[in-house]
């Protein structure tokens, strides 16, 4: 196994992914392998332990590729940033996808409550323009595979979503009605949306 430490941003070193990598597949002979970008949970407030490194340990058992991702949060979670920050990250393995021994067309996202939130966020949205003003790349470089939104923050409706995600994400306490449906990731999907499996 190899580890390290990825930081995906010049301006922020809090923006980083822990890589998990299994033994290299040119000395084992398999073909290249799925990746997984784990996303913890928060709030948008904090970061999950228990939702990062022993996932990625677990996916790692399996032989499976997988990046731990520190995204922005508290006051620096204010949409779309964290977007930026999870496009920032599939790009990295897509450019090193053969040192990695990755194939570049299987990066799934999986994220934990607020995380399920940004994983299932990227899996809808990955084509919205902000992430393309913050980031040179070609369209649809940062679309994942597939998502895997664990126990997510989806809905910010009133009585039914997580309020708190939602006022750290847009970085107010009273959103209106209008900004919450456009972070309310069930209102988003359409044909662009990648294959999930929601649990």
């Amino acid at each position: 196994m190899r580890f390290e430490k990825i930081y995906l941003r010049d301006d922020d070193p809090d923006i980083f992914m822990d890589a998990y990598i299994p033994t290299p597949h040119w000395e084992i002979k398999i073909p290249p392998r799925t990746a997984v970008i784990v996303i913890p949970g928060g709030g948008y407030n904090c970061l999950s332990g228990r939702e990062g490194d022993p996932v990625a340990r677990r996916f790692l058992g399996e032989g499976i590729c997988t990046f731990v991702l520190s995204y922005s949060i508290k006051e620096k979670a204010v949409e779309p940033r964290q977007l930026v920050d999870a496009s920032l990250a599939i790009e990295h393995i897509r450019k090193n996808a053969s040192d990695y021994g990755i194939d570049p067309e299987k990066i799934i996202v999986c994220g934990f409550s607020a995380g399920g939130h940004l994983a299932g966020s990227l899996g809808i949205l990955w084509n919205k323009k902000e992430i393309y003003d913050a980031i040179d790349m070609p369209y649809g470089y940062n679309r994942p595979t597939g998502m895997m939104p664990i126990y997510p923050v989806i809905s910010g409706i009133e009585d039914f979503g997580h309020g708190g995600s939602f006022k750290n994400l847009l970085g107010i306490d009273a959103p209106t009605d209008e900004q919450l449906i456009e972070v309310s990731i069930e209102r988003q999907v359409d044909e662009r949306a990648v294959p999930a499996f929601i649990m």
